[in-house]
């Protein structure tokens, strides 16, 4: 936002049309090329600014490889052991990356955690509900929506009984949530990335009203330790997190721009040189080989701008700093050396992706305490209820869509309209 106001001062401000395309056609807001806002650039993964003063030079230099986080060594370690020993194995090292992340923050310093019901923030709040039973846990309930989070509370209390543990439950409405949603988007200059963006505000602000300034959650575990139900439908060659959908199809200038944008080069560029790398090692199948592709790639452009980028940019807001164990370098390590066959159980009668997560979920809850996710956190499509009439909005005009305003469009597709339209609303006033 204070780049964005600095240039809407000494130059006339644009919207970036290639990352607006790009969002209209994948799942959420990826790409690590184009900002919604003209001449701001994203820094990607991996990579810092190099700045000589002499020279006034500014350069963009990559301090480590994606590749590094694969240890073949470690992956034929993790193949030979028994299930039983890999689950030890990932207990050990999550116990350690939660314990060294604590230590890093000084003694006068209070932390906190999201406990959705989710197996990621779940297990990561058991572990400190364990070590700290003092320590701030936020639910966020969404009235009908996700009956999930509404069972955060019988899970605690299955879990420690009658112990005085501090575990707040924060009710989202739809006018907390467009508020909430107003701010993210003046604070990112951006349409929100991904829904939850502007519940994961709330729940921060109400971190920092109870003097907290770390957040623990469990973003970066599904790109990581193979969540997405799209990595064991063998059938689906591609992940739906970084690939290009069907949306908007009456649109055909808009499916063709995408295919040869900057993005789509990008990811291409990338899968074809993970590829190569992980081809190399001379221990995947084809059917594993896909899999772990598509997850280095959900991991280093997906995850890093819809997961961890624009949460820690709008929590900064508030003076939070998010964290979480899944992108630690110990775990990330582990998960991307793991066969897939120890993440992801390919039995169809089972919903049991990230299977060391999911054992630890139920050491510390219980299996009966298992309910399958809906992950819709929040109010977005009901916010244009405060938008008027759908006929003057400003975002058909914008894309040159006057034609199709009368057009049905399914959830999510509406979805990205009503965000667009919040954004250039926000952006032009």
């Amino acid at each position: 936002a204070i780049i964005r106001k600095y240039l809407n001062n000494k130059s006339n401000l644009s919207i970036n049309k290639d990352a607006i395309d790009d969002y209209l056609k994948r799942r959420h807001l990826i790409s690590p090329i184009d900002h919604p806002i003209k001449n701001i650039l994203s820094l990607k993964p991996g990579h810092k600014l190099f700045f000589n003063s002499d020279e006034w030079l500014l350069l963009e230099t990559q301090y480590f490889k994606y590749e590094s986080f694969f240890s073949k060594d470690l992956y034929l370690y993790l193949s030979k052991i028994s299930h039983k020993e890999y689950i030890n194995e990932f207990n050990k090292i999550f116990g350690e990356t939660l314990e060294s992340m604590q230590y890093t923050s000084a003694k006068n310093i209070k932390s906190s955690c999201i406990v959705s019901g989710g197996f990621d923030s779940s297990i990561v709040g058991g572990y400190f509900l364990d070590k700290d039973q003092t320590m701030n846990i936020y639910t966020m309930t969404f009235e009908e929506k996700d009956p999930v989070s509404k069972s955060v509370k019988n899970i605690l209390n299955t879990k420690y009984g009658n112990k005085n543990i501090s575990h707040k439950v924060i009710e989202c409405d739809l006018d907390s949530y467009k508020q909430s949603l107003l701010r993210s988007i003046d604070i990112l200059s951006s349409p929100v990335n991904t829904h939850s963006i502007p519940s994961s505000y709330i729940v921060a602000r109400n971190s920092q009203s109870d003097d907290n300034l770390i957040l623990y959650g469990g973003e970066g575990a599904d790109e990581i330790f193979l969540g997405y139900e799209c990595y064991r439908n063998l059938n689906n060659q591609f992940s739906d997190y970084n690939g290009i959908t069907q949306k908007f199809s009456f649109d055909k200038d808009l499916n063709q721009r995408v295919f040869l944008s900057n993005t789509e080069n990008y990811i291409n560029n990338f899968k074809e040189s993970t590829r190569e790398f992980l081809a190399s090692q001379n221990v995947f199948d084809s059917m594993q080989l896909d899999i772990k592709i598509e997850s280095l790639v959900d991991i280093f452009i997906q995850l890093n701008n819809v997961g961890l980028m624009s949460t820690d940019t709008v929590n900064s807001d508030l003076g939070i700093e998010c964290r979480t164990p899944f992108v630690r370098k110990k775990l990330m390590n582990f998960a991307i050396s793991s066969p897939v066959n120890r993440l992801i159980n390919f039995d169809p009668k089972f919903r049991a992706n990230k299977v060391p997560i999911r054992e630890k979920f139920i050491d510390y809850f219980g299996e009966k305490s298992i309910m399958p996710k809906i992950g819709f956190a929040g109010f977005p499509n009901e916010t244009k209820a405060y938008l008027g009439d759908k006929k003057n909005w400003r975002i058909w005009e914008f894309l040159d869509w006057k034609d199709y305003v009368n057009f049905d469009l399914d959830q999510s597709e509406e979805w990205k309209i009503i965000n667009l339209e919040w954004f250039i609303r926000g952006i032009y006033t």
